[in-house]
């Protein structure tokens, strides 16, 4: 949407393919998707660990708001996942975050953000830009014109450490076409995305705060050397 990670016309693309589908559409969406390395690579990996199709919904879900296929992901191809898919990413820092992961690893689009960082060089991987990319959960407060005022979440550093503080927040509204107060959302780079249910934001919650406690914990461990 942003052109930030992948194919800079993506968003043409899906909203031609959202207004007239068709498989040739459907084809170019799916090429696309191919060119966001990050998003694609974990895709892959959560689907092969079970059995599924990577634009299956369920495995979609795994890496943007969280579920049990993410438990299914072995440590092993993790870490084979960092050396192997991110070669962008300079050896040193591949390796190093590789052998700090010595239990189980959420490969939740919090786990790439927080941990990982951005592949691209478009965007420097400081607080603002973290805090705009993670998947936040929020509940709508209030409607004003094209906009959503939310009671959502920020991410911040504080005592050398990153920590989720609750924030109110007016985002963009391009994708919620009957906004209700009291609605739960996924918000993404200052964007309303999707209504969720209350189990959604449960995993969202859960897998963002696990790889806050990751994050912070691989902070630390780098900072005894």
């Amino acid at each position: 949407m942003l052109g930030y990670c992948g194919a800079c016309n993506f968003s043409e693309l899906f909203r031609n393919y959202l207004e007239k589908p068709s498989k040739a559409k459907e084809k170019e969406v799916v090429q696309a998707l191919q060119t966001f390395k990050g998003l694609y690579s974990y895709l892959k990996l959560i689907a092969k660990a079970s059995s599924l199709n990577e634009f299956d919904a369920r495995v979609v879900e795994a890496y943007w708001l969280g579920n049990s296929l993410l438990e299914n992901v072995q440590l092993s191809d993790v870490k084979k996942l960092i050396m192997e898919d991110f070669k962008m990413l300079p050896p040193s820092i591949r390796e190093e975050k590789a052998a700090f992961l010595r239990d189980k690893a959420f490969v939740h689009h919090s786990f790439h953000v927080l941990f990982i960082q951005f592949l691209t060089k478009k965007l420097a991987p400081i607080l603002k830009n973290l805090d705009s990319c993670i998947i936040k959960w929020g509940k709508l407060l209030e409607r004003k014109k094209d906009k959503l005022k939310v009671k959502s979440i920020a991410l911040m550093y504080e005592a050398s450490q990153l920590k989720l503080i609750e924030k109110r927040m007016l985002i963009n509204n391009q994708f919620i076409e009957e906004p209700k107060k009291g609605m739960l959302l996924s918000v993404h780079w200052n964007h309303a995305i999707e209504e969720i249910d209350a189990s959604q934001l449960k995993a969202l919650k859960k897998y963002t705060l696990a790889n806050l406690k990751l994050v912070n914990a691989y902070s630390k461990w780098k900072a005894t050397f």
